[in-house]
């Protein structure tokens, strides 16, 4: 199977291309958002595009769709468990190192998957997957950050940010669409060709940022991290994937839980932690890990909830039902032209505030929809819920580095993309608990639209959790990003 051009002239010619372009003066911040956007892009289109696809792969493995539910928890798992050792590996080796080596893991990986026969195999290369992407993104996202001024930070991280964000929303839409109409092993197949221009251009653009001082690896850290969020991952799925079943996710929740303590006080001791807690003192980066883990608990209600209630209750086809979520993205993508400018007028606290209402509108008008609701009202609600929720993720993304010094960076990032990990699973697993909880209260065992409407009021109720953090912050958090001239006058 030939899935790229052949014809070396083919790469030599682009090759070159590339070499006169890093060569013009300033080519290097123009082009690199790009080169990490195709990594983020796979990432966030690799976390759902799987699950429309199971029932077709379990045809071809001869086993069930059940158990083919381990290829995706695998993945998710293996991000979280490989996460907090991407700041300390670029430190070491790299970012330039890192970054190239953890796309061609992922790429190869990729490629693997498609051409797995079992679900051991397939299982296997999903880890490996997952551990790529684990280097790929906190690395992709240091890289930006060093490359450009503060004053650009929300420009560069809007480049890299929002095919993160809409990648999960359109892996249903994608992958239903490949499995129905050329193959399942396609889902996987196409990282090929994004994966090579993306290594490529890395070569080229990033530069080997590295720190002068490295301290040794945290190798209890290590151990103690990767139990902890295996555990908690591996129940926050669970939750997710089976309503019915409790108590295992439970366990795994509670020794997860306890296992974090003592990776807390590990870390508290060590002079140079795995998983640098000491950051959370930092104001604008608490508000991010914090506040945004509960504003996250809200981004199951797209990839989730919803499709969820359009099968379920209303009866509609996966590709239906995908196409109505898919506007989410679009939100996503028509919230950039604004973000820079509110922000800027505004300032971060301000926009956070105010858009956290906003977004627990947003979701609770969906326990509005009825089988008989029109489309566009239906379409209308989940698009401002896409710009919503990009503004507001993006906010805090940009916002959490604002004070962090240099040294201190790649814990950072590290860390910060640990929580949205963990808050991204959360998003699942509280709306599934929650339906789950719902259903039993009714003591019935199928799904009805009354339990919808109770998840999507909790569910903002929950998110409306990150509005006292917000309060805290200062009127003049991250000016020097934002650019707001009135929140400079208060500093």
């Amino acid at each position: 199977m030939n899935l790229l051009p052949g014809n070396k002239k083919y790469w030599i010619f682009l090759i070159c291309v590339m070499e006169l372009l890093v060569a013009e003066e300033g080519a290097q911040s123009r082009f690199l958002p790009f080169v990490i956007a195709c990594a983020f892009f796979m990432y966030g289109l690799d976390t759902t595009i799987v699950a429309t696809a199971l029932p077709r792969i379990a045809l071809t493995f001869h086993t069930s769709p059940v158990r083919l539910s381990t290829a995706v928890t695998a993945y998710l798992v293996s991000l979280a468990v490989f996460i907090p050792m991407s700041g300390w590996m670029s430190d070491r080796y790299g970012a330039k190192l890192v970054f190239s080596s953890a796309i061609c893991l992922f790429t190869l990986s990729s490629v693997l998957c498609g051409l797995s026969n079992d679900l051991f195999e397939l299982t296997a290369m999903r880890v490996l997957q997952g551990m790529g992407g684990a280097m790929m993104i906190p690395v992709g996202r240091l890289v930006v950050l060093r490359s450009v001024p503060k004053s650009q930070y929300v420009h560069a991280m809007m480049m890299v940010l929002i095919p993160a964000q809409i990648g999960p929303v359109m892996g249903p839409l994608v992958g239903g669409f490949i499995t129905t109409y050329i193959s399942w092993r396609w889902i996987f197949l196409i990282n090929a060709p994004i994966g090579m221009i993306g290594l490529i251009c890395a070569l080229v653009f990033i530069q080997n940022y590295r720190e002068s001082q490295r301290p040794p690896f945290d190798w209890i850290g290590f151990v103690l991290s990767g139990s902890c969020l295996f555990c908690l991952m591996s129940g926050f799925v669970s939750i997710g994937r089976d309503l019915t079943d409790w108590e295992i996710p439970a366990v795994l929740v509670g020794c997860g839980a306890a296992i974090g303590v003592l990776l807390t006080l590990h870390s508290q001791r060590k002079p140079h932690p795995l998983i640098d807690f000491s950051l959370l003192r930092i104001p604008t980066f608490r508000v991010n890990v914090v506040a945004g883990s509960f504003f996250r608990s809200g981004f199951g209600t797209a990839t989730f909830v919803l499709p969820l209630l359009f099968q379920v209750v209303f009866g509609m086809s996966a590709l239906t039902s995908g196409s109505l979520t898919f506007v989410t993205a679009l939100g996503a993508i028509g919230s950039r032209a604004m973000i820079s400018r509110l922000l800027k007028w505004f300032g971060y606290r301000n926009i956070l505030l105010r858009n956290a209402f906003f977004y627990a509108v947003t979701i609770s008008l969906c326990a509005l929809f009825t089988q008989t609701t029109p489309k566009w009202f239906i379409l209308f609600i989940i698009f401002l819920g896409g710009v919503s929720r990009m503004l507001q993720n993006n906010s805090l993304n940009t916002l959490a580095y604002a004070d962090v010094i240099s040294t201190k960076m790649s814990n950072a990032t590290s860390l910060a993309q640990l929580a949205q990990q963990l808050g991204q699973a959360l998003g699942v697993a509280v709306p599934a608990l929650i339906l789950q909880c719902a259903t039993a209260w009714r003591g019935e065992t199928h799904l009805s639209r009354s339990d919808f409407q109770i998840t999507f009021f909790l569910i903002a109720a929950i998110s409306l959790l990150s509005v006292p953090e917000l309060f805290g912050l200062p009127k003049n958090a991250g000016y020097e990003v934002s650019g707001n001239s009135l929140s400079a006058k208060e500093e």
